[in-house]
């Protein structure tokens, strides 16, 4: 992680780690199944699994990334989780970055078909139509918001847990 606190890196961590405790290799080839298992967790892990991958997937690769790696099929519980605890911003860089890539329009189904099973229309790979308004997203997500997220999920989750 980048630069923060190390009591909140260490609680972050463990967290995610509890998070994935069980999950395997055929869960996670399952779109249905992965996305199942994580709605199932307690609120606490929910959330740092959410926020964890967003964040990693970011800083990894940008908003392109989350989506093309199928993590955006946890997109629609992100948004109100990153508010819940006072990341409003960094939810609403999120919904940029869907309405961006007209993934937004999309019912919950087609969401999770279209990213979790990566069946993208031809145009997500261009980018002369998203990379310029996604880097934008991702350079406005990283250097206003991202360390922020990770100390408020770590001060949420002292609250809650």
């Amino acid at each position: 992680m980048t630069t923060i606190a190390d009591a909140d890196a260490q609680l972050l961590e463990a967290t995610y780690a509890d998070a994935v405790r069980g999950m395997t290799e055929a869960t996670l080839l399952d779109s249905r199944r992965w996305y199942e298992h994580i709605v199932s967790l307690p609120p606490p892990l929910r959330t740092t699994y959410c926020v964890f991958v967003l964040q990693v997937q970011v800083e990894n690769g940008g908003f392109h990334q989350y989506f093309a790696n199928s993590y955006g099929i946890f997109a629609r519980l992100t948004v109100p989780m990153l508010v819940e605890f006072g990341a409003a911003d960094a939810a609403n860089f999120l919904q940029a970055a869907m309405t961006t890539l007209k993934l937004d329009r999309l019912t919950d189904n087609e969401l999770h078909d279209v990213v979790g099973n990566r069946r993208y229309p031809a145009r997500f790979e261009d980018v002369d139509e998203f990379g310029d308004a996604l880097d934008l997203i991702d350079t406005g997500y990283y250097t206003t918001v991202f360390l922020d997220v990770w100390t408020k999920l770590a001060q949420w989750l002292r609250a809650v847990t």
